[in-house]
């Protein structure tokens, strides 16, 4: 096998390659991220436009290297599957759930979500339960490659047959969210709550 076979950009602006729909081809031309419902926020200092690529084929497995990408709406308007799963794993149903984005923790960071259990009283609202959400999107190596096939394929470029020399950083992803997942699992232990973490 080839050194970088297989290596190349899978999503852009929210989109496999491969798809030609009229949202496809719409979020490209205007730069569009469909999980956040606005302009791509990634940038690279090698473009000049927002560097839409949101997930990545390394050796023939694709993998995230944008945490946005976990916004994919589910089966709940307005809030991500992933978030929808966990809820149902953890509280067992939708009911009386809330859910919160970039919460913060004073001296530590954010909280990426926070999924609320109310209790509904009258004439008030109580927290009853909720459990953190923390969202880790790993990245690659080489980027200024991942760059050019992302200018290749906003070229017209068929990218079965071209390859990235990117790779991926793994190692450094884990080795970042452990330190995160030490920091804030302290707290979360001193609330005597747990948490969800959510690799790719």
């Amino acid at each position: 096998m080839a050194k970088h076979h297989g290596n190349r950009p899978a999503e852009v602006f929210g989109y496999p390659l491969a798809s030609t729909s009229i949202e496809a081809v719409a979020a490209r031309r205007a730069y569009l991220c469909p999980f956040q419902g606005k302009t791509c926020t990634k940038t690279s200092r090698l473009l000049d436009h927002p560097f839409g690529v949101c997930s990545v084929e390394h050796h023939g497995i694709i993998g995230s290297i944008c945490p946005h990408r976990f916004k994919e709406p589910g089966t709940v308007p307005g809030i991500p599957r992933v978030l929808v799963d966990i809820a149902r794993h953890y509280f067992g149903s939708l009911d009386r759930l809330e859910f919160f984005a970039e919460v913060g923790l004073p001296g530590i960071g954010t909280i990426d979500f926070v999924i609320v259990l109310v209790r509904h009283e009258p004439f008030h609202r109580e927290v009853e339960e909720f459990v953190p959400v923390e969202i880790q999107s790993d990245q690659t190596t080489g980027t200024g490659g991942l760059v050019l096939s992302l200018r290749d394929f906003l070229d017209g470029y068929d990218m079965q047959t071209r390859t990235s020399p990117s790779g991926m950083n793994t190692y450094d992803t884990i080795k970042r969210s452990r330190t995160q997942l030490c920091n804030k699992g302290l707290v979360y232990e001193a609330w005597g709550t747990k948490c969800y973490w959510v690799i790719q």
